[in-house]
C-alpha cells in the first residue's frame, strides 16, 4: 500500500488538488499514521489511521484518483458539515498527487449483511427496524441535497450504543465530491445498482438512492436480486423494470414488505415513493409484517458473504 501512495510523486502540489478545500499533501503518511486494513476493494481500500501525535482511531478511505477533474468546492464543504446519528461523521478530505484520502469516524460493528448473517431468528421486523433508520439518515442527506448513490449492504453499518443497535451509512462522500468519476464505476463495474436514470443519462438525485434502497431491501428479503445475467441483459432488464416475486423466498414476506419494495422500484421515477412517502407506508409506519423466520434469505445472504469474502481474499 505505501508503494501506491507514493507513485506519482512528481506532480506538483498544485497539479494534485482536485477538491476545494481539501488538505493537500506529497504523502498522507505525512500527516497520519495508517493502521489496520478493514476493507479492501476493487479501486479503494479502508484502512485504520490516526493523525500523528494523536491516539483517537478513525477510518480513512484511500481512493485513486481518475483523470483529471475539478470538483466544486460547495460539495466538499456541504459533506464535511453533515451531521446526523445516522451518518457517519466525516473529519477531514486529504489529497496526494495520486490519491483522495477520506478521513472519516471509524464505526466499530459488522455491515447490514453481516448483521443479518449473525442474527439467530432473522425477520421482517429486524429489518424494518434497520431501514426505518436507514430512511433518516437519507431523509437528512437529501433535506441538503446530498445524495448517497452506493447504497449497498456494505455501506451500512450498525454498531451498539447504550445496547440499542444504531444504523450508520458511510461511503457517501465520493458520490458528492467526484460525480462523475463514482457515476461511471457505478456503471461498468456495478451494473445492478444503476438507477434506470441513471442508464438513460440522467443527473444523480434522490430518487436514485430511494430506487436502490428497494433493490437492497429485495436482496435482504430474498437473498437474491431481481436482475442478472451480462452487463447488457442488466441494463435492459433495469430499463424495463419487471419485478418478479415467484421464488419460495417471497412466500414467508408480507403484502406490506413486497408493496413496500415494488413502489421502490418503478421505472420512472416519479411513480417512485419518495423519502417522505416511505414514513407513511404500512411496513415502517403501522409495522404491518410476518413474523415469520426468513431462513432461507438468511442462508442466501451468508453465501454471497462468504462468496464476497473469497473473492477479496483472492483478490489481495
Amino acid at each position: 500500500m505505501v508503494e501506491e501512495l507514493q507513485q506519482n510523486e512528481n506532480l506538483s502540489i498544485e497539479q494534485s488538488r482536485w477538491i476545494g478545500g481539501s488538505t493537500v499533501v506529497h504523502q498522507f503518511e505525512d500527516i497520519y499514521d495508517l493502521d489496520e486494513l478493514i476493507n479492501h476493494g476493487q479501486f479503494a481500500d479502508v484502512y485504520k489511521c490516526r493523525l500523528k501525535n494523536r491516539q483517537t482511531i478513525q477510518a480513512v478511505k484511500c481512493i485513486l484518483k481518475r483523470g483529471n477533474r475539478k470538483t466544486p468546492i460547495k460539495n466538499a464543504s456541504l459533506v464535511l458539515q453533515l451531521d446526523h446519528p445516522n451518518l457517519v461523521v466525516l473529519r477531514e478530505i486529504v489529497e496526494s498527487p495520486s490519491h483522495i484520502y477520506i478521513v472519516q469516524d471509524y464505526v466499530n460493528g459488522p455491515n447490514l449483511f453481516q448483521k443479518i448473517a449473525q442474527t439467530e431468528v432473522y425477520t421482517e421486523h429486524e429489518l424494518s427496524k434497520y431501514c426505518f433508520q436507514i430512511l433518516k439518515g437519507l431523509q437528512y442527506m437529501h433535506e441538503h441535497k446530498i445524495y448517497h448513490g452506493k447504497l449497498h449492504g456494505e455501506n451500512i453499518l450498525i454498531h451498539d450504543i447504550d445496547n440499542k443497535q444504531k444504523i450508520c451509512l458511510v461511503d457517501y462522500a465520493y458520490t458528492n465530491l467526484c460525480t462523475h468519476d463514482a457515476i461511471s464505476l457505478l456503471v461498468n463495474h456495478s451494473p445492478i445498482f444503476c438507477a434506470p436514470e441513471i442508464l438513460r443519462g440522467e443527473s444523480i438525485s434522490a430518487s436514485m438512492d430511494m430506487w436502490q434502497l428497494g433493490l437492497l431491501l429485495f436482496f435482504c428479503l430474498s437473498g437474491t436480486y431481481p436482475f442478472y445475467g451480462t452487463q447488457k441483459q442488466i441494463f435492459q432488464k433495469i430499463l424495463k423494470g419487471k419485478i418478479e416475486y415467484n421464488s419460495s423466498e417471497w412466500d414467508h414476506v408480507s403484502i406490506n414488505g413486497i408493496n413496500f419494495v415494488t413502489n421502490l422500484l418503478k421505472v420512472n421515477p416519479r411513480d417512485r415513493l419518495t423519502i417522505y412517502q416511505t414514513f407513511s407506508q404500512p411496513w415502517i409506519h403501522e409495522k404491518v409484517y410476518r413474523s415469520e423466520n426468513l431462513s432461507q434469505a438468511q442462508t442466501n445472504i451468508i453465501a454471497f458473504q462468504t462468496e464476497k469474502n473469497n473473492l477479496n481474499t483472492n483478490e489481495m
